[in-house]
């Protein structure tokens, strides 16, 4: 039941977007390229959120630093204080990090689907993607041609360059996120340590996390998930300049 609704809400329809994009650019490499473009069009409203949110807690940060100071040298009052402003000002520290929560689901989902079309080499492996599709004209006869640029997309990057590339896009972004809590960092080093911040702390961790993470992962992973993830990072860091200019511009 829940391999069902989790093929018909995730599987199918992205099996289908592969093969739509694969049948117009006819490489699987850019059919990646076309599937990451939508990904992030349809994340945008929660980027757009995300950003909203951060916005308000920057405005915030007067009364936050007021608890800051008055709880400096008690790092349990200043966390149990934290914890209750979040809550009364309806806001959710860790809500920033449903982009990546988002984006963790996705690219499990698009793990299964190119381990399924990839390695799509006998007769009933090909049977079983036709018939997850939506047209016959998205229909495939047989292997797809799995080279693309200088890896193929089912092995890991021999060279390494996706996973650093990846985690270098992944750290250019985790900074930008950082860039407004600079003084909210000034406050921090205030207090007995660095660590009783919840906000500080957990953006932190995504800072230096997050890209090691990223390219630890993307060694083992085949390429086209790799590929994947570093268009995907890159995409992320212009939609957050655009949102943030945007947001500049309606004052």
């Amino acid at each position: 039941m829940l391999t069902e609704i989790w093929n018909q809400i995730l599987i199918y329809p992205i099996t289908n977007l592969f093969l739509f994009f694969h049948k117009i650019f006819g490489s699987f490499g850019l059919s990646i390229v076309g599937v990451t473009v939508v990904s992030r069009l349809l994340l945008w409203p929660v980027m757009v959120s995300s950003i909203k949110t951060a916005k308000i807690q920057k405005e915030l940060l007067p009364e936050l630093n007021k608890l800051k100071e008055k709880f400096k040298d008690d790092k349990r009052k200043l966390a149990e204080a934290q914890g209750q402003f979040y809550k009364d000002k309806g806001i959710n520290p860790a809500s920033g990090c449903l982009t990546q929560i988002l984006q963790l689901v996705f690219i499990i989902a698009l793990y299964s689907v190119l381990r399924l079309v990839l390695n799509a080499n006998t007769p009933e492996a090909i049977e079983k993607i036709n018939t997850a599709l939506y047209s016959g004209w998205l229909h495939i006869s047989g292997a797809i041609n799995t080279r693309f640029l200088y890896f193929d997309l089912t092995k890991p990057d021999p060279y390494y360059i996706l996973p650093v590339l990846s985690g270098l896009a992944q750290f250019a972004y985790s900074k930008l996120m950082n860039a407004p809590l600079k003084k909210e960092a000034e406050l921090a080093e205030k207090t007995v340590a660095k660590t009783d911040d919840i906000s500080y702390n957990m953006q932190q961790q995504m800072l230096y996390t997050m890209p090691v993470m990223t390219v630890i992962i993307g060694l083992k992973l085949p390429a086209g998930l790799t590929f994947y993830w570093f268009l995907s990072t890159l995409m992320s860091l212009f939609q957050h300049l655009l949102i943030v200019r945007g947001a500049k511009k309606d004052g």
